[in-house]
């Protein structure tokens, strides 16, 4: 699974998006480009997306559908931004794009019936390949970045109620989709809650 998220200043440039191949063959294959924006149909690889907050976007792709050569054969990854035939920046503002929290990941991670832990050692974790799982327990250092209300009940049961155990040393940056429940009474813990969700931090979790 390829996950990112991606802004854009104008998405009326030509192209923009991400690209996956094999070197100097990066370019000659459309079907291996993830084409979020732009006013040029070019990139044809599926991908599914989810609203964030301040304009960005987060794109899942499935990379077993990008590549007739198969996922493992690919290696590299190209950034696209591509508006060269706008030739009056007066008229038509040429854009820039960017991209944060881009990650591969092998396999998914499913905890099965019952109540299930997983724990996370370092790094930023992408939640974008769990299921089934209702305890996250975060190692040092541990991050997790900009979880929404669909990440809690896409990866826990039906229940959709996430418990996240840490300390001091991690960060958990969280989505407008959830927000603080001030009259909640989960000792320990900060309780978040939005479209059937519910998020319970550690309170010694740096929230952000």
């Amino acid at each position: 699974m390829l996950t990112f998220d991606i802004k854009s200043t104008n998405s009326g440039s030509e192209i923009q998006g991400i690209m996956l191949g094999n070197g100097e063959d990066a370019w000659n294959n459309s079907s291996n480009a993830v084409q979020i924006f732009g006013n040029q149909s070019w990139g044809t690889a599926p991908y599914t997306s989810e609203t964030l907050d301040d304009g960005w976007i987060r794109v899942e792709v499935d990379m077993g559908t990008i590549s007739n050569n198969g996922a493992e054969n690919l290696t590299h990854i190209t950034f696209i931004n591509d508006d060269d035939n706008n030739n009056n920046p007066t008229d038509n503002i040429q854009g820039t794009v960017s991209f944060r929290n881009v990650s591969i990941s092998d396999s998914p991670i499913d905890g099965g019936d019952g109540e299930d832990t997983l724990v996370v050692d370092g790094g930023i974790l992408d939640l974008s390949n769990i299921s089934q799982i209702e305890i996250i327990e975060l190692g040092d250092n541990a991050t997790i970045v900009e979880i929404t209300a669909s990440d809690v009940i896409s990866m826990t049961d039906g229940d959709n109620e996430l418990i996240i155990n840490g300390d001091a040393t991690n960060t958990v940056s969280i989505d407008s989709s959830l927000t603080l429940d001030i009259n909640a009474n989960n000792a320990g813990y900060d309780t978040y809650t939005g479209d059937g969700a519910t998020l319970l931090i550690e309170t010694p979790i740096d929230t952000v």
